[in-house]
């Protein structure tokens, strides 16, 4: 039987990182080298983690978006933005994992559909889980970003994916805390780690009405882009004014206030008693 699913509260909202000034690129591609394997025989992009902050300013300067993941179509409302989520390296005693050659991404709320799917998420040092997939709440894009006021971000937007991200919910990973570094921001030490709110998958942007296309260029996307798991965090606000530009609109002095969300690359599975959750254009 399938559990009932709440609505997405402002709060979780709030939680959750996981299109115009500019003129938009070739579809999605990776960095150059990003797909050859590392030494631990990793590639680059699988790698990627990313530290959510919450943040605040204006809409963007579109009414609706259009995103097709493997788990649905998104054709809904743009909301508020929600977070800026910028690469990170996870510092263990073991080593560092992540890298920061990578693009951040801004996320903006949506309420979305929910695709009824059960998947098992496996990531690196947070383990295996089980989630009931519930309904979207986000979709996040590429952004670029300097300081306020005079800061001018560049116009030319980084060649990496969208994503669509679903609730979950889930419990605190047995892992002990973590120092976080990133480019933009000061070195967090001691970061806690606590329950998956998210999974953000590889999506593709206005796909419109060539499904068979819009399904090749998701499934390459999945073929080099990871999955990201979110999981809660908790720290100082930096409350820095940042302009930012994507292809989702221009915005000028947004707020970046306190992290919020810890996403991480995830390998996903789905569970042999539920269906995609596809709509018909998109299904294989």
């Amino acid at each position: 039987m399938t559990r009932a699913k709440s609505p997405t509260s402002t709060a979780m909202l709030s939680v959750l990182l996981f299109a115009s000034a500019c003129q938009e690129q070739e579809p999605p591609e990776p960095p150059d080298g990003s797909a050859t394997p590392t030494a631990s025989g990793e590639t680059f992009l699988a790698d990627l983690h990313h530290k959510c902050y919450a943040i605040r300013g204006p809409g963007a300067e579109v009414a609706n978006i259009d995103f097709t993941s493997q788990f649905s179509r998104e054709a809904v409302p743009l909301g508020s933005p929600l977070s800026l989520c910028t690469p990170t390296i996870k510092i263990t005693p073991e080593r560092e994992h992540g890298t920061l050659s990578s693009s951040d991404l801004k996320c903006y709320g949506i309420m979305g559909s929910d695709p009824d799917a059960t998947i098992r998420l496996t990531t690196q040092q947070f383990g295996s889980e089980v989630h009931e997939v519930g309904i979207a709440i986000a979709v996040c894009a590429p952004v670029n970003i300097a300081p306020a006021p005079d800061g001018r971000p560049s116009q030319s937007l980084p060649r990496s994916p969208y994503y669509t991200c679903h609730q979950i919910e889930g419990a605190v990973p047995d892992h002990p805390a973590v120092d976080l570094k990133t480019t933009h921001f000061p070195l967090e030490k001691a970061v806690q780690i606590n329950r998956p709110y998210a999974v953000c998958a590889p999506a593709v942007k206005d796909a419109g009405d060539d499904p068979e296309g819009s399904q090749a260029e998701r499934e390459r996307l999945e073929s080099v882009f990871p999955h990201l798991k979110c999981y809660g965090i908790e720290g100082p606000p930096l409350n820095r004014a940042y302009n930012m530009v994507s292809i989702l609109g221009e915005e000028r002095g947004v707020t970046v206030m306190q992290p919020q969300g810890f996403c991480v690359p995830a390998t996903k599975e789905h569970m042999p008693d539920k269906q995609d959750g596809l709509p018909p254009e998109v299904e294989g």
